[in-house]
Order: structure tokens, then sequence, then C-alpha cells
């Protein structure tokens, strides 16, 4: 995709979202992240200037999952995460983020999800 050098991550909605096919209100949903040796490097707001990137990451675009749409900033935390081969220093793969929730909150979760009985 081609976007003006002087645009900024807000202009790569649209041309995604036709190339990709993806709706209205999926759109709504990403993110962008910059990620360098496949390590998320930092979250792209909407107004980072397409200018900023580096030649040397990647940028990944990804639907924000209704988990951590629904998190509770209170409790739940938003970790980054990597795929490596027996050590940390042989990153692979596409790095991504998730939420983790209490144990209490995750059992009673996996519990209902299951249908089982506490």
């Amino acid at each position: 995709m081609l976007v003006p050098k002087n645009g900024t991550v807000t202009d790569i909605y649209a041309p995604l979202q036709k190339k990709a096919k993806i709706s209205d209100e999926v759109a709504q949903n990403l993110r962008f992240y910059e990620a360098h040796s496949n390590r998320v490097y930092k979250e792209l707001s909407r107004d980072n200037s397409v200018a900023s990137f580096s030649e040397f990451v990647t940028i990944y675009a990804e639907q924000i999952p209704q988990d951590e749409l629904e998190a509770d900033e209170n409790t739940d935390k938003a970790v980054y995460a990597f795929h490596f081969d027996k050590e940390p220093s042989k990153p692979h793969g596409v790095p991504f983020k998730f939420v983790v929730k209490p144990v209490c909150v995750a059992r009673r979760e996996i519990f209902t999800l299951l249908t089982i009985a506490e």
C-alpha cells in the first residue's frame, strides 16, 4: 500500500480496508504496531507520522480482540508476547498482545465456558 510520506496512521485505514475487504465495524477496532526483530517495538496511535517509520521495522495491523475491548482496567493487564525457539534471543513469528486476568476471574470464565459447576 502506498500512503503519502507526510501522512499519518489514519491514512492507512482506508487503503487497508479496501484491499483486505474489511467492514467499517472491524476497521474501527484495528490496532497498528511496529515490530522489530519479531518483538513489539511500540503501538502506533492514529496520529503517528508515516515518515517516522524506520525501514527496519514491520508494521502490523490487527483487530483488537473482544476480550481486550471488554477488559477491566483495574484488574486485567494487557501483555505483549512473542514466539521464540529455545532461547528468547531467537525470536520468530508475529508478536501479539493478550489480556491476563486474575486467576479467580479466569477460573470462573473457564468453568462457565465448559459449563462445569464450581
